[in-house]
């Protein structure tokens, strides 16, 4: 709540007098930074044809760090295994971003599965690893003071650069 309050400029007393606990507060910065992700990547989709699992993670890195101080991010995580109301919204949100992901990466996965249900599964798989990369970047940069974000997220898309060049073409 420290952090919360101290991001936001205010009392305490003013910031209970928008929510009724923390538990509510939690849930709207959750629910605030989801449906933004989930916005900027229909920004991207409109913006850009071809998406792939690096461009993505590159973009998205770079959005997140804009948006709120990663540690509080985590905070909300540690708070998601608790309540499970707050759970319930960041797995509702979270399978909204999913979807996104997928969606954005299926004319990349077209370009690497000729049936469309192989493409399918292989945007999911992407997706799922695009989520998972940006959750470790994020811990990763919390946890380890000494790394610099910017070096981290181009070995991590470089990474999945040299993955994205294994894969076949249909």
């Amino acid at each position: 709540m420290a952090d919360i309050i101290k991001e936001a400029g205010l009392s305490a007393g003013s910031i209970y007098s928008h929510f009724e606990s923390k538990e509510e507060l939690l849930r709207f910065a959750a629910t605030t930074v989801l449906e933004a992700q989930a916005d900027f990547i229909e920004e991207i989709l409109a913006a850009e044809r071809a998406v792939t699992p690096s461009s993505l993670v590159d973009h998205l890195a770079k959005r997140i760090s804009d948006m709120m101080p990663w540690h509080a991010m985590i905070q909300i995580w540690g708070e998601i295994a608790r309540d499970s109301n707050l759970r319930q919204i960041a797995t509702e949100m979270v399978t909204n971003v999913r979807a996104l992901l997928t969606r954005a990466l299926g004319a990349w996965a077209s370009h690497h599965r000729e049936d469309d249900t192989t493409a399918r599964l292989l945007a999911e798989q992407a997706a799922d690893t695009v989520l998972t990369t940006l959750h470790g970047y994020m811990i990763r940069a919390v946890i380890d003071r000494n790394i610099k974000p910017e070096l981290l997220l181009r070995t991590l898309t470089a990474g999945l650069e040299n993955l994205e060049q294994r894969l076949p073409v249909s």
